[in-house]
């Protein structure tokens, strides 16, 4: 750690990290190397010196962005919505014809917190929408 008046420096990104996937973790590019003998595909070899090997790899299916924004309503009702508050979080609005109405505030982190754990839950919850539609 830098002390005070002395400026940190940042550590050069190496190529592995470059080709590392920061939204799964994937790698995003591999090299490798196919041998043909008689016009048939004999050996294909991968460089795996560029890989991960603490944990095994896999590579990056790729993350397209969706064709639609979404556009805050949680339901088809509104009566739920989300959105940017003016103090660098997210707002969730509840309102259910009810006299009071709900916000809920988070900080990003905690916006990005629950993302990931909606992202973790996604199998389960999308089996519980599913019973809720019957």
């Amino acid at each position: 750690m830098a002390g005070k008046g002395e400026r940190s420096e940042r550590k050069p990104v190496s190529e592995q990290e470059k080709n590392i996937c920061p939204r799964c973790g994937g790698v995003k590019r591999v090299e490798y190397v196919i041998r043909f003998v008689d016009g048939a595909p004999y050996e294909m070899r991968i460089d795996a010196q560029d890989l991960p090997t603490e944990t095994g790899w896999h590579l990056c299916p790729g993350h397209p962005e969706p064709a639609q924004r979404h556009d805050g309503n949680l339901n088809t009702e509104s009566t739920h919505n989300v959105y940017y508050n003016n103090f660098g979080g997210v707002a969730i609005h509840a309102n259910d014809a009810a006299p009071d109405t709900s916000v809920t505030w988070m900080s990003a982190s905690e916006a990005l917190s629950l993302l990931a754990w909606l992202q973790q839950e996604r199998d389960a919850l999308a089996r519980l929408a599913k019973e809720q539609e019957q």
